[in-house]
C-alpha cells in the first residue's frame, strides 16, 4: 500500500476502527481507542525527507484519561521511571510533556516502499500496549494509602 493517510483509514477501517480524523495538512489521522484498561489518543503520521517524499510512518499515542502529577506523582518519579523504561526498550520512545502532564509513546517505521499492513497493525498494537503499561506502572509508583 502507498504511504498515506488514505492508506491508514482503510487500514484502520478494515479492523473496524471507523471513528478517526483526517489532518491534510499534518498528514495525520487522529483517533481515540479504548485498550484493555485505559482509554488512549493515537495519531498517525506520515514522515517525510529532505525532499518532501513520504519515507516512515509514525505512531503517537497516549492516555487520555491519566496525568501523572494531577495523581499525585513527582516530576522527578516520573522522570526516573522514564529514563529507566527507555533504556529498556529497543524501539520506541517515551517521553514527558510536562505542561499537559502526559507520558506518550512514539514510534516509527520506515516504509519508501510503501506499508506493509501486517506491520501497520503490528506498530498499533505495540503503541496501545506500551501506553497501557505505562499508565499501570506509573500508577503503581504512588504509595498505598
Amino acid at each position: 500500500m502507498p504511504l498515506s493517510t488514505q492508506s491508514f483509514t482503510a487500514l484502520l477501517e478494515a479492523v473496524g476502527l471507523k471513528h478517526y480524523e483526517v489532518d491534510d495538512q499534518r498528514d495525520a489521522v487522529s483517533l481515540n481507542i479504548q485498550g484493555d484498561e485505559v482509554a488512549m489518543g493515537m495519531h498517525i503520521v506520515v514522515g517525510r525527507s529532505r525532499d518532501g517524499e513520504p519515507w516512515y510512518f509514525r505512531f503517537i499515542s497516549y492516555p487520555l484519561d491519566f496525568e501523572p502529577k494531577n495523581i499525585g506523582l513527582s516530576r522527578q518519579d516520573v522522570l526516573e521511571w522514564l529514563n529507566k523504561k527507555n533504556a529498556e526498550l529497543i524501539f520506541g520512545r517515551f517521553y514527558y510533556e510536562e505542561t499537559s502532564d502526559i507520558v506518550a509513546f512514539e514510534v516509527s517505521m520506515p516504509a519508501s516502499e510503501g506499508i506493509n499492513p501486517q506491520d501497520f497493525l503490528d506498530m498499533l498494537q505495540v503503541s496501545a500496549m506500551s501506553v497501557e503499561t505505562a499508565s499501570q506502572e506509573l500508577k503503581a509508583l504512588l504509595p498505598l494509602s
